[in-house]
């Protein structure tokens, strides 16, 4: 007889599947839940089990349960806000995009700013013919226009470029580029922080938005549905971590478990910088089941779109520079997380990350790594630096006209595994429905990690697949194990009842459907 805590429910499924190592563990059917808890797993065949559990069993029917799903890699903050921007996640096509950017303005103010969510890629539209400047002017009125694309890249139109004074650049600002045609004009397609901050500076998205709280609640549950009950946010931007904050005061909890640490402007001075790094355990005063402290984030290049375009890598900062970010965290018992999507970047980080290994036992990690090479892996395990990447943002990038991507071996995680190095999966992204969305969930991350094929047919160093039960564990057990939780990502008595229902065993069919999401034994 289970006596305390006291039995809530008590759950049946056609199979139960942990992940504790990268082979999967098949459990008994039968699993307790209370106080948030895993209290028991059971045999429902074992009559006198059933007898004794206190209450009643759910039976779910040939459903498959496993761990809830850890996103490594997330920008939660920005899906919400994407929830009062423009619905991009169907365009494929420049016509597309301004019948959705027509509709958006009709009946705005000519001076307000309408802004599209994160979900276009550049890939997304026809080979050589992207959108641009020119493009946007076709939608009627005199609204300023940005099109996301992606996190790296926007699109302006004329009016929009006018009031960002982009034309006033005769170079590149600092951080940042300006793509121009062969005439030297902009063709309104700008990249990386130091552009899009000047478009930034115009506007504020929270200021459109208002009142985050039913966002938030919303987001999170999309993100529920497709299996995620943790999120990593690499990186809360000013005033974001109080929205989230508010709405944990209000309901007591969140719909999904929240990690995130202070996003370092990588367009700020070193001394602002030092002192957000100083100031932001103080001012925040977090951390709990809900919503915990992670790593300060560092950009130290630029996006995956360097390699896209065949483009010089380069460093948003000197060594020494990075050296005193990484150094003030970590002595203040920070956790570290360095943006370096490149080779270049990924040696910088490496470079003072071991100098730092010297004297702190702080977690640090890198994010991307698209191209990461073997010598490099190894100097990460070497050192205990982890590695979060994601398989998913070279799912969207690689189509067929991506011949400078495809020169590099990307995203090698079978040799990562080999070389002992701790490896977590995460998205990059918010989830959204669509084309474009579609990698950004933690199932198609596992499938693309198995397949290695690009969302455009385009296969990549399958050398690299990794075995099914390995990917599942990386966005699992590993995740968990990275965040210093061993109660999140694995089904057994003691566990937090974070747990997801699949139609389909996910060891033997890619890309199974999600019936359902408990987080803390709550259906979300």
């Amino acid at each position: 007889m289970i006596r305390w805590p006291r039995p809530e429910r008590a759950l049946v499924a056609g199979k139960v599947l942990s992940f504790h190592e990268p082979a999967e563990t098949v459990l008994p059917r039968g699993v307790v839940i209370g106080a948030g808890r895993i209290l028991a797993l059971f045999d429902p065949d074992d009559r006198a089990a059933r007898r004794d559990l206190g209450v009643a069993v759910e039976d779910l029917g040939d459903t498959v349960l496993v761990p809830g799903f850890i996103d490594a890699h997330n920008h939660l903050p920005s899906a919400v806000l994407d929830s009062f921007a423009v619905p991009t996640a169907h365009v494929l096509s420049n016509d597309d995009l301004v019948a959705a950017l027509a509709a958006a303005v009709a009946g705005l103010p000519a001076d307000q700013w309408v802004v599209t969510e994160h979900a276009l890629s550049l890939q997304q539209f026809p080979i050589g013919d992207p959108p641009s400047a020119e493009v946007l002017d076709r939608v009627p009125g005199d609204n300023p226009i940005a099109v996301r694309l992606g996190a790296h890249a926007m699109v302006l139109n004329g009016r929009a470029m006018a009031l960002a004074g982009i034309a006033d650049h005769r170079g590149d600002p600092p951080g940042g580029m300006i793509e121009r045609d062969p005439s030297g004009r902009p063709t309104g397609i700008i990249r990386e922080y130091g552009a899009i901050g000047l478009v930034l500076r115009c506007f504020d998205p929270r200021a459109v938005a208002g009142d985050l709280s039913d966002a938030i609640r919303a987001t999170q549950r999309d993100y529920a549905r497709t299996g995620i009950t943790t999120v990593r946010v690499t990186g809360f931007r000013e005033g974001e971590l109080a929205a989230f904050q508010g709405v944990l005061a209000a309901d007591g909890r969140l719909a999904t478990r929240v990690f995130g640490g202070p996003r370092l402007d990588p367009t700020a001075t070193l001394a602002d910088r030092l002192a957000t790094i100083a100031s932001w355990p103080a001012a925040t005063g977090f951390g709990g089941e809900w919503l915990a402290h992670d790593a300060v984030k560092i950009f130290v290049d630029h996006g995956i779109e360097t390699i896209v375009d065949g483009g010089e890598p380069t460093l948003l900062m000197e060594r020494e520079e990075l050296l005193a970010l990484v150094a003030r965290a970590a002595g203040l018992g920070w956790a570290v997380t360095c943006h370096a999507a490149t080779r270049l970047g990924v040696d910088a980080v490496l470079d003072v990350f071991e100098r730092v290994r010297r004297t702190s036992t702080t977690r640090l990690s890198i994010e991307h790594g698209f191209d990461v090479s073997d010598a490099q892996l190894t100097r990460m395990a070497a050192h205990d630096i982890w590695w979060s990447t994601q398989p998913a943002v070279v799912g969207v990038e690689l189509n067929a006209a991506a011949t400078a991507l495809r020169r590099h071996r990307l995203v090698p995680l079978r040799t990562a595994l080999r070389l002992g190095v701790g490896c977590v999966l995460g998205s990059d992204w918010n989830g959204t429905p669509g084309r474009r969305g579609r990698p950004f969930q933690p199932l198609e991350s596992v499938a693309l990690s198995v397949e290695r094929r690009s969302l455009w047919g385009q296969d990549f160093d399958v050398e690299e697949s990794l075995p099914v039960s390995a990917a599942l564990h990386l966005h699992t057990r590993t995740a968990a194990l990275m965040l210093g939780r061993g109660d999140l990502g694995v089904i057994a008595p003691g566990a937090s009842a974070d747990l997801v229902g699949l139609d389909a065993d996910p060891t033997a069919t890619l890309r199974p459907g999600v019936r359902l999401t408990l987080v803390g034994g709550r259906a979300v």
